[in-house]
């Protein structure tokens, strides 16, 4: 039976993994006006990210909405360079 690679880690790994990115993108503006990035963006979208700063950003943003009062806006916004 061949696994998918996303599986291999187990079952409960792969669903933190899922909910990790739950509310993920590149980047976000908390609450307090602090920019949240993986990496440094540069030229033509590349970024300096490593896979382990991509993974942490991935459960950061859900860390601070757990913080955030119920009645807060939250705004989505795609900005492609």
């Amino acid at each position: 039976m061949l696994i998918p690679r996303a599986f291999a880690p187990g079952r409960d790994a792969y669903m933190q993994q899922r909910a990790d990115h739950a509310v993920s993108g590149y980047a976000y503006l908390g609450l307090d006006g602090a920019w949240h990035a993986a990496g440094r963006m540069g030229m033509l979208g590349q970024s300096t990210d490593t896979p382990q700063d991509q993974a942490e950003n991935a459960r950061r943003p859900n860390e601070h909405l757990e913080t955030y009062p119920s009645d807060t806006l939250l705004v989505a916004v795609a900005c492609h360079i």
